[in-house]
């Protein structure tokens, strides 16, 4: 029987191929735009996925007297933090200073270099390509490079103990490298080094005072730290340490998840914009797809009545209409996800790789996309 519906659903639809060709591409586009909104939003909030317990992970945000809000601290706290809380498991600066020319083979690059602390690794898991995470910056003289970074100055080779000359004075050993990182992530990172050289600095050294905000810390807490409890400890070091503590209202610990949209607070407006075009597409498609049904039904009534005569049930009548719908819809995803692969998603990533990354698509990583696009 099945078997006859699927024969009979083709004929019809060959036998109406204008309107068939219509939904057929208005479908395929409106599920391959569809698709391509979607998978920006998931590919969002999937991106720091690989930081495991990331509800143990905080960063400081400061609130001074006026209301105004930030995330930057003297430099000196972290450490001040670090020795006096034993609630402490690891705790880093992401600390820029710059953007040094990274000098290799006689070709230089520019690249985001941020300084962190050894205890980085232990603060995030972010997956190593290369080299030992419990070590990697271990010597002064360390660096980290990104996936990208790696592929830009040494190709695909591995770089490990490769030499890095940095604003033709200063040389580093690569010690790691990261695995690719999400262009959506919170962290937006060209290599690592160590804050042990920043501290050689003498322009650093003149900031690297507890009169001066300019550094972002992360703090990875035990679990069953009092969190008030915490933050008022936090504080009284800020009245014993800091310039001028009156002028500070209070420092707050965040939780990591909230880093992307306390650092760029667009993002969140644009997801929502996103998840809204998506919706409001997949509205057009739906009514478009019935209108073009509608507009088929008075041709359909004799063959509805011939149906009805040789016994056809209500029920079977329904199910042949179904099945050509299915056949229509399950074609135009197939293409869709042509069109996603094929088209959208290589020109979102000419758009944007160039400032956040490339995106990619792969079956056993994002395997929800194709779950919400059978659904």
């Amino acid at each position: 029987m099945i078997r006859n519906h699927i024969k009979i659903s083709l004929r019809n639809l060959w036998k109406n191929k204008l309107l068939s060709t219509l939904n057929l591409l208005g479908l395929s586009i409106g599920i391959g735009s569809v698709l391509t909104l979607m998978f920006s939003v998931y590919a969002y909030y999937n991106a720091d996925s690989n930081v495991v317990d990331q509800a143990n992970i905080y960063y400081l945000k400061t609130t001074n007297i006026s209301g105004d809000s930030y995330v930057d601290t003297p430099y000196p706290l972290l450490k001040e933090i670090s020795e006096s809380s034993p609630e402490v498991v690891a705790a880093t600066h992401l600390q820029g200073w710059g953007m040094p020319w990274l000098e290799y083979g006689g070709s230089d690059f520019h690249e985001r270099v941020d300084y962190v602390e050894p205890d980085f690794f232990n603060v995030f898991s972010l997956p190593l390509k290369y080299g030992n995470r419990e070590t990697v910056l271990e010597k002064k003289n360390s660096v980290v490079l990104t996936d990208k970074v790696s592929r830009k100055i040494f190709g695909e080779k591995n770089p490990m103990g490769e030499i890095i000359k940095v604003d033709d004075t200063l040389s580093l050993t690569v010690t790691g490298v990261l695995e690719p990182i999400s262009p959506y992530s919170t962290f937006r990172l060209g290599a690592l080094a160590s804050t042990q050289l920043l501290e050689d600095y003498p322009s650093f050294i003149a900031r690297a005072n507890w009169a001066d905000s300019f550094t972002v810390n992360y703090l990875r807490l035990n679990p069953t730290t009092n969190i008030a409890q915490f933050e008022s400890h936090i504080k009284e070091l800020a009245k014993k340490n800091y310039a001028d503590p009156n002028i500070i209202a209070s420092i707050k610990l965040m939780p990591f998840a909230d880093m992307r949209t306390d650092s760029i607070p667009v993002v969140k407006t644009i997801i929502s914009g996103s998840i809204a075009a998506a919706v409001f597409v997949l509205l057009i498609v739906l009514i478009n797809l019935l209108n073009l049904n509608a507009s088929t039904m008075y041709r359909r009534t004799k063959d509805i009545a011939v149906r009805k005569i040789l016994g056809s049930s209500k029920k079977e009548i329904i199910t042949q209409f179904c099945i050509e719908n299915g056949i229509l819809v399950f074609t135009s995803i197939l293409i869709s996800a042509l069109l996603f692969l094929g088209l959208l998603l290589p020109k979102l990533n000419m758009i944007y790789g160039a400032d956040f990354g490339e995106i990619t698509f792969t079956v056993a990583n994002d395997y929800p996309v194709i779950l919400f696009a059978m659904a």
